[in-house]
């Protein structure tokens, strides 16, 4: 029985590639950037929707019962927003560091190594129709 969303060996070996890339000091900055202003993007909607749910819960207290349940919901979500937009920031912000270093000749050359020796996504296999009768 395997478990759904758990990573497979091959997503694993990939990560342990990346991780290696980054102890070398060498990350891609380009993607690095991408994935910090995504990040922050998140972070920033992230913030909106907690506000909007504020005002929600603020209305909901002039009404009764099944409002005060919805406002209780609703500072939850925005808990549990503003703690996902702080890891966001932690995340660009280790990002940044990360692109921002520099190393020396050895270094870099062993990193393209690496580099070269990334893992090849296998074919998937296909789907055969008999097998979802």
């Amino acid at each position: 029985m395997s478990s759904v969303g758990s990573p497979s060996s091959l997503e694993l070996n990939e990560l342990d590639w990346l991780t290696e890339l980054i102890e070398l000091g060498w990350v891609p900055a380009g993607t690095c950037h991408l994935y910090a202003g995504t990040c922050h993007l998140y972070a920033g909607t992230c913030h909106l929707y907690a506000g909007t749910c504020h005002l929600y819960a603020g209305t909901c207290h002039l009404y009764a019962g099944t409002c005060h349940l919805y406002a209780g919901t609703c500072h939850l979500y925005a808990g549990t927003c503003h703690l996902y937009a702080g890891t966001c920031h932690l995340y660009a912000g280790t990002c940044r560091r990360k692109c921002g270093l520099r190393k020396d000749k050895a270094t870099q050359e062993a990193a393209k190594v690496l580099a070269a020796r990334k893992p090849k996504k296998p074919v998937a296999a296909p789907k055969e129709p008999w097998l979802h009768g």
